[in-house]
């Protein structure tokens, strides 16, 4: 009575986004490769529809996108997309498992829930109180996902300008988890007013600037 060996590769990286066509692994042993008979299984019900086997090797037939992925469940966590595929060798002869990490690219820009907000500072309040709010959602894996902001005001003469040190953006906690947004606050300097010697208006419009290594996005307060 025969038994099946399995055999489980080491993990092979796959660019989201890679050209449609494109080979992704060749099957190197047994030196026969093109004699063996070699069934990619669709046990998770989405693999022949992204990648097929030809000639010994492993190609893509559809455009991967790691969110679309992980948004549908087919990676197996939700921060590293890691899927297998299952080869089936001469008709149960071998078992073969190839774990695939969906390789991030930087492909998504930040983004707010709303491109506009209103924070109330109340009359009198003390020097160095902060208001939070909510910031920006970037589902890019890692360094990707890796938020950065610029706060800015406009002028009366519409023109852009730094608005420290009357207000400073604090960054309250940024998560690496995905659909979580960060969570920011405006802090309040009046201490500033007495050293430009300047009055407080009742409204400040700013312009807060997220940006990631690739794309930025604007919020208007």
């Amino acid at each position: 009575m025969s038994t099946t060996s399995i055999k489980t590769y080491s993990t092979i990286n796959v660019k989201e986004n890679v050209k449609i066509n494109t080979k992704i692994y060749e099957f190197t042993e047994p030196n026969n490769k093109n004699e063996m008979k070699l069934i990619l299984l669709n046990l998770s019900g989405f693999e022949r529809n992204y990648f097929e086997i030809k000639n010994g090797n492993l190609y893509t037939i559809n455009e991967i996108d790691r969110e679309d992925f992980l948004n549908s469940k087919k990676c197996f966590d939700r921060s590293y997309c890691l899927i297998e595929l299952h080869i089936l060798v001469n008709d149960g002869q071998q078992y073969w498992v190839i774990p695939m990490h969906i390789v991030d690219e930087n492909d998504n820009k930040p983004q707010f829930r709303n491109s506009l907000i209103e924070l109330k500072f109340n009359e009198n309040i003390p020097n160095g109180y902060q208001i939070p709010f909510e910031g920006a959602l970037d589902i890019d894996e890692g360094l990707n996902g890796q938020i950065y902001y610029k706060l800015e005001c406009l002028s009366l003469v519409n023109r852009r300008e730094n608005c420290f040190p009357l207000f400073e953006l604090k960054i309250l906690s940024q998560s690496r988890l995905l659909n979580q947004y960060d969570q920011l606050a405006i802090k309040f300097n009046s201490t500033s007013l007495i050293l430009e010697n300047e009055d407080l208006k009742s409204e400040y419009k700013l312009i807060l600037n997220a940006f990631d290594s690739g794309k930025d996005i604007q919020l208007n307060n």
